[in-house]
């Protein structure tokens, strides 16, 4: 029963000659998605109660608008919504939750 350890039946090592297309890719999206849960734990770490309040107006927001609603607008539009939150009543809850709007907007490239 001892002896040596089996080997794997596959090592993939990035990039590799051996390596198939299909598992390239896996790889790099397996590696975003550590990248991505790196640095939410940041974000979540570095900014708790701020995140907390963003979730609490988007937990609000969920009661009087449909689904993703926010996701068809345009990035100007949720800026436009952030700098009167700022200026006119000051909730930042609001306008920091519309500035996150506008970068996952942006990012999505949803203008």
């Amino acid at each position: 029963m001892g002896g040596a350890p089996k080997e794997p039946k596959r090592v993939v090592h990035w990039a590799t000659e051996e390596s198939t297309k299909e598992e390239e890719v896996a790889m790099e999206a397996a590696s975003l998605t550590l990248t991505s849960l790196l640095a939410m734990h940041v974000v979540l770490a570095t900014f708790p109660n701020a995140i907390l309040r963003v979730s609490a107006t988007l937990n609000e927001g969920a009661q009087t608008h449909s689904p993703n609603e926010w996701k068809s607008q345009a990035v100007e539009y949720h800026i436009e919504h952030a700098l009167a939150h700022i200026t006119g009543d000051k909730d930042y809850d609001h306008a920091a939750t519309r500035l996150l709007m506008a970068l996952e907007c942006l990012s999505r490239r949803i203008h």
